[in-house]
């Protein structure tokens, strides 16, 4: 089963508002995270 980004962007478009916000900080959290855990090893 193929599955391209253009499929996951266009089924998270059709997700009510709240829930794509929910989303977008919980992406922008985990990327501080990593970041964070990336800059405190080196």
């Amino acid at each position: 089963m193929e599955c391209y980004v253009s499929d996951i962007v266009n089924a998270v478009l059709e997700w009510p508002l709240i829930i794509q916000g929910a989303l977008g900080s919980g992406l922008f959290w985990l990327l501080l995270l990593l970041g964070q855990k990336i800059t405190y090893l080196y």
